[in-house]
């Protein structure tokens, strides 16, 4: 099983992660990372690879 390898761009007020092996990963760790994504009430696209979350 692979790990997720996530390349974070820090903005003023939000993060933008890239996920870079999404298609490596499996359906549990991605479903792990939407619910993260979600609570922290951010945005995943899928066609990017990449979700937005705010600073706290």
């Amino acid at each position: 099983m692979s790990k997720p390898f996530f390349v974070f761009t820090a903005y003023k007020t939000s993060f933008k992660v890239l996920v870079k092996n999404l298609e490596s990963l499996s359906v549990t760790q991605i479903q792990n990372i939407q619910e993260f994504v979600s609570t922290r009430k951010g945005l995943f696209d899928f066609n990017t690879y990449s979700f937005v979350i705010q600073k706290r």
